[in-house]
C-alpha cells in the first residue's frame, strides 16, 4: 500500500509542477500580449473575465442553474 501511496505523491507532485509550468507560460504570454497590443484590445478582454469573475462568485446554485437553462443570446440582439 505505501508503494501505492508514493506514487499518487509522485503523480501529485508532477501535476503542481505542470501547473505551476502552465501558469509561468500564461502569465509570460499575456505580459507580452499586453505590451505588444493596443490597452483598447485587451482591456475589453480583461474586463470580459473580471465581470465573469464577479457575477459568479455573486452567484447562488440557482442562480447559476437558472442562467444556464436560459439560450445564451448576444448583447447586441437584446
Amino acid at each position: 500500500m505505501t508503494g501505492n501511496l508514493s506514487n499518487i505523491g509522485r503523480c501529485c507532485m508532477a501535476f503542481n509542477e505542470d501547473n505551476q509550468s502552465e501558469r509561468l507560460k500564461f502569465v509570460d504570454f499575456w505580459s507580452k500580449y499586453v505590451l505588444t497590443h493596443d490597452d483598447k484590445d485587451w482591456s475589453v478582454q480583461q474586463n470580459k473575465i473580471i465581470n465573469s469573475c464577479l457575477r459568479s462568485s455573486a452567484m447562488t446554485k440557482e442562480l447559476y442553474l437558472k442562467m444556464k437553462a436560459k439560450p445564451n443570446i448576444p448583447a447586441s440582439d437584446k
